[in-house]
């Protein structure tokens, strides 16, 4: 039984997924996430994943539990103009209890680059 009630247009629940080339989700309001909710996955980014005007209670854009955003080699992240009525404008992690946003060797942060043994400043990626 999902234990993400009211989600927003994708969800995952136990599935890895993988995004490739251009992926966009716009304009989505969700009652409780936004555009997208992972639970228990590796969501795997290869090109562009952006999440633009998008609104949700926790997650405006995206919320993540117990899952984490795996990126590739000249792949983008991106949040703009996303927003929450509660937690996380553009993202809201759950259940990682972690004191810094990135660091470097960090297996459980919700953000990681594909060769892990690559330091954060040596990533070849776009966080906007």
């Amino acid at each position: 039984m999902s234990r993400l009630p009211h989600t927003g247009s994708f969800t995952s629940e136990l599935v890895n997924v993988k995004f490739k080339g251009r992926n966009v989700f716009a304009r989505n309001n969700g009652g409780g996430t936004g555009a997208a909710a992972f639970q228990n996955c590796v969501i795997n980014v290869q090109g562009q994943l952006l999440f633009m005007n998008n609104s949700g209670t926790n997650g405006g854009a995206v919320l993540l539990e117990s899952s984490q955003i795996v990126l590739y080699p000249d792949s983008e992240l991106m949040f703009l103009a996303n927003e929450a009525r509660g937690l996380g404008g553009a993202i809201f992690v759950k259940e990682y209890m972690m004191d810094e946003f990135i660091h470097e060797k960090n297996p459980n942060c919700f953000l990681a680059y594909s060769d892990p043994n690559e330091p954060p400043s040596k990533w070849k990626v776009s966080i906007v």
